[in-house]
């Protein structure tokens, strides 16, 4: 048996009436090592099919994941479409950019009456705004995307608005953007002050 995993056979050969000794040699496969080989290379092709197909199969469920995790996002924001543009009041969405990401008809509607602006989703939302709010808005932007709630206050045009910040956060507790809801508080402030008003006048009267 050779090194190679040969079988080695030497046969002796004298030539008649000479004193020469020849020798063949022939080489035949080891059949138990040739077995081995074709088996281990069975082996391997199955393993290798085996991967190739768990690849397959994960990459089919990432993309029903992917396709799944984008309907759903459709969806949420379907049905919170649905539900903002159902109030009066104006709400609208602004990411970390700072940009408009959704609002309703209402918040539309405020913003082009006030300011001037027919809103689209995308636009900056410091850059739609006169530039004496702006520093005061991006303080209060600032706040919201920190993971702040709060109210604010502004004037505009005679008419005082109520502000309700509240930020969005994800699975991983990262805030990626912030609601604006916007309520005009005029009437119920001065609804208010005229109730002061007459319970001061009850209470000289008394």
């Amino acid at each position: 048996h050779s090194e190679s995993g040969l079988y080695r056979v030497i046969t002796n050969f004298k030539i008649p009436y000479t004193e020469t000794n020849w020798y063949i040699v022939n080489e035949f496969p080891d059949t138990n090592n040739l077995y081995s080989v074709i088996q281990q290379n069975k082996l391997s092709w199955r393993i290798g099919l085996l991967l190739f197909v768990l690849l397959l199969l994960l990459l089919y469920s990432l993309v029903q994941l992917f396709n799944f995790l984008i309907k759903d996002r459709r969806r949420i924001k379907s049905e919170f479409s649905t539900s903002i543009d159902s109030t009066y009041e104006g709400i609208c969405i602004i990411n970390n950019d700072y940009r408009y990401t959704q609002f309703n008809n209402a918040f539309r509607i405020s913003i082009k009456y006030l300011l001037g602006v027919e809103l689209q989703e995308g636009d900056h939302a410091l850059d739609t705004i006169p530039q004496e709010f702006r520093a005061v808005n991006k303080i209060n932007y600032d706040k919201a995307l920190s993971g702040r709630f709060f109210i604010d206050e502004q004037l505009h045009k005679g008419r005082r608005y109520r502000h309700y910040y509240n930020p969005i956060f994800t699975d991983e507790k990262k805030v990626e953007s912030f609601t604006v809801r916007i309520v005009d508080v005029t009437d119920k402030l001065k609804n208010e002050e005229e109730l002061e008003n007459y319970r001061e006048i009850l209470q000289n009267i008394i």
